[in-house]
């Protein structure tokens, strides 16, 4: 925006004669917020999974660290190192990329000023008033000329893309001095008032939810009870015993009563009806650590939701019968009655509920939001066809308005079908065996992992042409891969099992007691990332198969099949930091692993008076 208000103001002034046109513009004075969305999206992708899920988690979708860390199932020692890791590494693939600050974006806006000539003042300042629009706090230092750039400038792009701009230059280090300012703010906490602001009017207060019971009421367009609509709830809680997902249908008043545990650290709602766009609201930990909680009552407005529909065909312009179509919100619009919490549900066709492709190639779905700026994202698999990666539908040329007519098109490109068998060294089939496609499975958006049949046969979705890894997995037998070159007329990659030898660790503490139910991550093998597994029933794309992830009672880690090839692993247990980048092998000595005690730092926090 202030590249745009200086290219403005250079035009006029150089239409009035008062000034001379500059010699040469940055490259980056035309970048849109889009293509830094895109570069940004490319460079984390490039980055390894256990660098780029914390950053993900913890920068763009706002997880706590403790969150992180419970989710990716790893020390909170060992997140923050690959937090750290991780901002680095994107921070140099950022400046390689041309979004460096000195060279970039000083140099545009200070002209043929040093970056090191910048006050650091003016630093925070300048990353103050960004975050401070990028949480909606358009006052806050902010001049009137910036928010009529800013209402002007951001358009169909919308504050979340705007926020996501924003995390990716903090993320990359390119905002230098900004982390005070972000530390705050991008952790809900209050930005700091501008001077001689006036007071903001009290806020009425929500009565805590009654012990156990949080009544959730939804409503149609017109403010009516909306009988029958389904309140799905997820909690996040380590109380024993207590059903963390319900699904509770609305009675005749449009009440759905939610349980609720003793203790829990997110709440998240959804409410939805056929006919009616889904709506979502959330608690996170750290307003719930606040001592507010959560309402006795919650209500949610829903609005009509109208069909978007297209068609999906092949290279010769033929439809393609039986195409899943997975449809989600590509950006966030806010509903006309929110009350600033709940918002439309991101997800409106996935899993189970994704559209199919009739023998027209035409699928539908009736429940997209009626908002003018609501913009759709779509993935489209095919077991004959390459799968569609591109989510952007406007890359592809497609508007709302296309979805809304009908006239949606996307057409999928035929690819090569990879075909096999897997069997033991006697030559009998393998069933169940797991063949994994890629080195990275965890990277994709689509499944890589698929069992081999009775007769031991597989067969993988159309990929396209080049080289990719293949490798199976089966209980009793040690991990096979191979190298191939993906071209038409490919022959059958069979596999032929081998036994593999046992490698065994014993895991102890510094003291030389044994640690039991010590995790052990596989992490790489033969420079490929296809049997790393983290333990995390959210990420089941590569199978738990004959390889064990935990120590015993005992402390022992015993591998009965491994590759005689080196595989790095990371040993960790709670209270531990984490040992990294281990190597076993099948075949060698017993070898015993000593974790040492994490160090933690504890004290009270007390007022002035205590």
């Amino acid at each position: 925006l202030a590249l745009k208000a200086r290219r403005s103001t250079t035009r006029r002034t150089r239409h009035e004669g008062q000034a001379p046109a500059r010699a040469s513009a940055n490259p980056l004075a035309e970048i849109t917020g889009q293509e830094l969305l895109t570069i940004l999206d490319e460079e984390l992708l490039a980055l390894p999974e256990p660098l780029r899920g914390p950053l993900v988690l913890c920068y763009l979708e706002g997880a706590t660290r403790d969150e992180a860390a419970q989710r990716l199932g790893c020390p909170l020692s060992t997140l923050k190192k690959r937090l750290e890791r991780g901002r680095a590494r994107l921070h140099d693939a950022l400046v390689r990329r041309g979004l460096g600050l000195s060279a970039a974006l000083l140099g545009t806006i200070l002209a043929e000023q040093s970056a090191a000539a910048i006050p650091g003042t003016l630093t925070h300042k300048t990353a103050g008033a960004a975050l401070a629009l990028a949480t909606g706090n358009a006052t806050g230092g902010v001049s009137p000329r910036v928010t009529q750039l800013m209402n002007g400038g951001i358009g169909m792009t919308g504050w979340n893309k705007l926020k996501v701009v924003l995390a990716a230059l903090l993320l990359g280090g390119l905002l230098a001095g900004a982390a005070v300012a972000a530390s705050g703010v991008l952790n809900d906490d209050k930005p700091a008032e501008p001077p001689n602001a006036p007071a903001a009017p009290p806020k009425k207060e929500e009565p805590p939810a009654a012990a156990g019971t949080l009544r959730v009421v939804v409503l149609d367009p017109l403010g009516k009870p909306l009988p029958g609509a389904n309140v799905h709830a997820g909690i996040w809680t380590d109380e024993k015993g207590f059903k963390a997902n319900q699904d509770v249908e609305t009675d005749a008043a449009g009440v759905a009563p939610i349980k609720l545990p003793k203790s829990f650290t997110i709440l998240r709602l959804w409410a939805s009806k056929k006919s009616f766009a889904a709506m979502f609201a959330n608690w996170e930990q750290a307003e719930l650590s606040s001592g507010k909680g959560v309402p006795a009552e919650y209500t949610f407005r829903l609005e009509s939701a109208v069909t978007a529909s297209g068609r999906v065909l092949d290279e010769k312009g033929q439809p393609v019968k039986g195409a899943k179509v997975r449809v989600s919100l590509a950006n966030e619009p806010m509903p006309a009655k929110s009350d600033g919490r709940a918002r439309y549900n991101n997800w409106l066709a996935e899993g189970s509920d994704s559209a199919t492709t009739d023998a027209k190639g035409r699928w539908t779905i009736t429940n997209a939001p009626d908002h003018p700026n609501a913009e759709l994202s779509l993935l489209v698999t095919h077991p004959d066809f390459v799968t569609n990666n591109q989510w952007d539908a406007k890359a592809a040329g497609i508007t709302p308005k296309m979805f809304r007519d009908g006239t949606a098109t996307l057409t999928l490109k035929s690819g090569v079908i990879v075909r096999g068998k897997v069997t033991d060294p006697a030559g009998k089939p393998i069933k169940d065996a797991v063949v994994i496609y890629g080195d990275d499975p965890y990277g994709s958006q689509t499944p890589c992992k698929f069992a081999t049949g009775a007769e031991g046969q597989y067969r993988l979705p159309a990929l396209p042409a080049g080289k990719t890894s293949l490798t199976v997995l089966a209980p009793g037998w040690a991990p096979q891969m191979r190298t191939v070159e993906l071209k038409p007329n490919l022959l059958e990659q069979d596999f032929q099992m081998a036994p593999g030898k046992p490698v065994r660790l014993r895991i102890v503490d510094a003291g030389g007691k044994p640690i039991p139910g010590a995790s052990v991550l596989t992490m790489e093998w033969k420079g490929s990332k296809s049997i790393y597994h983290d333990h995390n029933p959210n990420h089941p794309k590569v199978p738990v198969t004959g390889i064990p992830h935990r120590a015993n009672a005992d402390g022992i880690w015993e591998w009965l099949h491994a590759p005689t090839e080196p595989v790095q692993v990371n040993v960790w247990a709670k209270g531990f930091e984490e040992l990294e980048k281990m190597e076993v092998t099948g075949g060698a000595s017993e070898r015993t692993v000593t974790l040492k005690a994490e160090h933690r730092i504890t004290g009270t926090v007390t007022d002035a008076v205590t």
